[in-house]
């Protein structure tokens, strides 16, 4: 109660504490479970999950939390199912790391790979350990459909079918570790040695190549790299094409990226007549990578 200067009645009012926790803090929440989870914490990551759902039902992270929460439950596949619905129209790298999960946890593994393959090598290769978890994870939970592929390509390599086998190499290079997608490169560039018509790039991706070359004339670098990546889609053990990523890279200080082409190009032509020349660059690369962390 409070008495006001000139007036009659005094002011009554009453203050209520209230405990309230905003709806923001379903990211919060969403995020730990997700951290939790890579940590082996199981019980506390599905806690945080069902908090941050709680909290803000249409929070993108409380439902990646939930998602990747009943991921770990004894499989209910319209759990599953639902889950999936809440994100799988989302073009975010992350959210396709999670799908690759759940569709491989539903058995559709086909749809599984499919996803994982439309995830740019840059966002899986990053230096990030969260996210190196959850593309480890990924990968593993392919590793039934791959095991399939593998031996379908061999049966290729043992009758002589080359195209066939390049084709399925073509694939499952997608869904590979930084380190397995070397060793692919590396037999891949021992199959084709003295095959020329092998390693020329398709038709259908010559517009790529010319329209980077426009782009990079222009300086516009990153968009030189989208359309090569196109290329590499089309045609990833056309050798080529990594030294002309690497050299966009290097024109945006992106070392490390350029790096990883020279490497895969000299993967595919360990003997190339300019292999000196390309290994002496990765040196001097290498030099500039440490120079930017300092």
């Amino acid at each position: 109660m409070i008495e006001r200067k000139g007036e009659k009645k005094p002011l009554n009012f009453v203050l209520t504490s209230v405990e309230m926790i905003s709806t923001s803090a379903a990211t919060n929440y969403g995020i730990k479970n997700l951290v939790e989870a890579v940590s082996g914490k199981l019980k506390e990551a599905q806690s945080d999950a069902a908090t941050a759902l709680n909290l803000d039902p249409e929070n993108p992270w409380a439902r990646r939390a939930e998602c990747f929460s009943r991921l770990f439950e004894p499989l209910n596949k319209d759990k599953i199912v639902e889950a999936i619905g809440w994100i799988s129209d989302s073009s975010d790298n992350f959210d396709r790391l999670l799908l690759t999960l759940a569709y491989s946890r539903s058995g559709d593994l086909e749809r599984a790979a499919r996803t994982y393959a439309a995830i740019p090598e840059d966002y899986l290769y990053a230096q990030n350990a969260f996210r190196t978890e959850f593309s480890k994870a990924a990968r593993e939970s392919l590793k039934p459909y791959l095991d399939g592929k593998k031996e379908t390509i061999k049966s290729y390599e043992a009758a002589g079918k080359l195209k066939e086998a390049l084709d399925g190499y073509a694939e499952i290079i997608k869904l590979s570790s930084a380190e397995e997608a070397g060793q692919i490169r590396k037999h891949v560039g021992q199959l084709i040695k003295g095959i020329a018509f092998i390693t020329d790039v398709p038709e259908e991706a010559r517009k790529h190549i010319i329209r980077a070359e426009v782009l990079s004339e222009k300086k516009e670098f990153s968009r030189a790299i989208e359309e090569y990546e196109g290329v590499k889609k089309i045609a990833p053990f056309y050798p080529e094409i990594y030294k002309s990523m690497a050299t966009m890279h290097e024109a945006l200080r992106e070392y490390r990226q350029a790096i990883r082409n020279l490497t895969a190009y000299l993967e595919l032509c360990s003997d190339a007549p300019d292999a000196r020349e390309i290994k002496d660059k990765i040196i001097k690369l290498e030099f500039l990578l440490e120079e930017q962390k300092k």
